[in-house]
């Protein structure tokens, strides 16, 4: 392919994930009747063919949208609805393919980078001894590296930079505090931990700061919430129990009754069969 005039942008932009970006197709300013503008990212992901005064569709994925402005003649693509894996370089394209020999009149590279911020919750659960447990989770996010503390009563207790993981993976865990830190199908992170609560009537704090926060994110749960938690489910346990006692004793004693109905009338009937038996008439010869 002859090259007429090249004209090569490149620039780097950073997107959260969901959101959309416009990639602008500069080209020289060669008229031409017969274009074609293609989006590429390791494959063919878009194309257009400019003929007869408009553009006709070769192809293109469901998550792009090719603009043409006449007025400027600006070309670009629109890139909707950006995922973690939407991530790398771009390349967008446009030739002149006629007359021959094919030429091109511009080509513009950039590199994308989709990022996504943290889900940040805390609960009340049960811990793997039964005890109650708050949890910290730190759910979505991208790039690796995220921070989490936790803190009672605004007193720091424990700490864990996930970008250091690998450093001090086996003393992760303590006494009071589990880690866990997984990567999900999507390329996300999520990051988990387990406090056990302490007999005191207190407040906790989980602190979570990442690239992607202006400022961190800081949810907070007091302990009452999960003996007070603890308390209604023991209540609606034993609830459940008497209940179910209760239950079963009704459906004994309908069983019971039932048998015992069953029984004085299967006897009452054998009585009456008897007596009929013995109490057939008897045939005499005349004498």
């Amino acid at each position: 392919m002859k090259t007429e005039k090249y004209i090569e942008f490149s620039q780097t932009e950073t997107i959260h994930q969901g959101m959309p970006t416009t990639i602008n197709c500069l080209y020289g300013t060669n008229r031409s009747d017969r274009l074609t503008a293609s989006l590429k990212r390791n494959r063919l992901l878009c194309e257009y063919v400019y003929l007869n005064k408009s553009w006709t569709k070769r192809f293109c994925n469901d998550n792009i949208r090719f603009v043409w402005i006449p007025e400027t003649e600006e070309i670009s693509f629109q890139l909707l609805n950006l995922q973690i894996n939407s991530s790398g370089i771009y390349m967008c394209t446009v030739v002149n393919y006629f007359p021959p020999p094919t030429s091109c009149l511009g080509e513009k590279r950039i590199s994308i980078h989709v990022n996504a911020p943290p889900s940040v919750s805390v609960s009340c659960v049960k811990g793997p001894d039964g005890a109650p447990t708050v949890l910290c989770a730190s759910e979505g996010f991208y790039p690796a590296d995220l921070k989490q503390a936790w803190f009672r009563d605004g007193e720091y207790i424990s700490y864990l930079n996930a970008s250091l993981r690998p450093l001090y993976k086996e003393n992760i865990n303590s006494s009071d505090i589990s880690w866990n830190y997984s990567k999900n199908t999507d390329g996300s992170y999520r990051v988990t931990s387990y406090l056990h609560l302490s007999s005191n009537i207190t407040v906790y704090y989980c602190w979570v700061n990442h690239s992607t926060l202006s400022q961190p994110i800081i949810v907070n749960i007091s302990s009452t919430e999960c003996t007070e938690r603890e308390e209604k489910l023991t209540g609606l346990v034993v609830r459940f129990w008497v209940v179910g006692i209760l239950f079963g004793l009704l459906i004994g004693i309908a069983l019971f009754s039932k048998l015992y109905y069953q029984h004085l009338t299967s006897h009452h009937l054998w009585s009456t069969a008897d007596a009929i038996v013995i109490s057939e008439p008897v045939s005499f010869s005349p004498g």
